[in-house]
């Protein structure tokens, strides 16, 4: 399956978000490489780190969370499962903060307050959904 980056979403979500780069072409750009990355990571079942993607698609720490963010939020709207969910930190192999406050965390997980263990079992179950939709493309 080869996705088709909706622009209009994009530029929706470039307006709605304090996005540090302000060269929007640019900024897509980042979102469309971040997301086949992804893609191709999911298709193999994998995860990968923050830091790893900063360093391929030369990100800086202070932008990484809104592209990825950006990646999740396209495929919410597109009805498919959050790829940021295989995006975690080196230092805790979980994802960062940003990942909960994303759209569709709420229908996932419940919009009450998570306690961690709650966290981490929704965060798994999103994690196979991304596996089990993207192992069939």
């Amino acid at each position: 399956m080869k996705i088709t980056w909706n622009d209009n979403i994009l530029r929706n979500v470039y307006a709605k978000w304090n996005i540090r780069i302000k060269d929007y072409n640019k900024w897509k750009e980042k979102v469309v490489k971040v997301g086949e990355k992804l893609i191709e990571i999911a298709k193999k079942g994998g995860t990968v780190y923050y830091s790893d993607l900063m360093s391929e698609f030369k990100i800086s720490r202070r932008d990484i969370g809104g592209i990825v963010g950006a990646v999740s939020e396209h495929e919410y709207l597109n009805k498919r499962p959050l790829l940021s969910a295989i995006v975690i930190r080196k230092d805790t192999n979980r994802p960062g903060d940003g990942f909960w406050g994303l759209p569709g965390i709420n229908t996932k997980c419940g919009s009450k307050r998570l306690s961690n263990v709650e966290k981490e079992k929704c965060w798994k179950e999103i994690i196979k959904e991304v596996y089990n939709f993207w192992s069939k493309y």
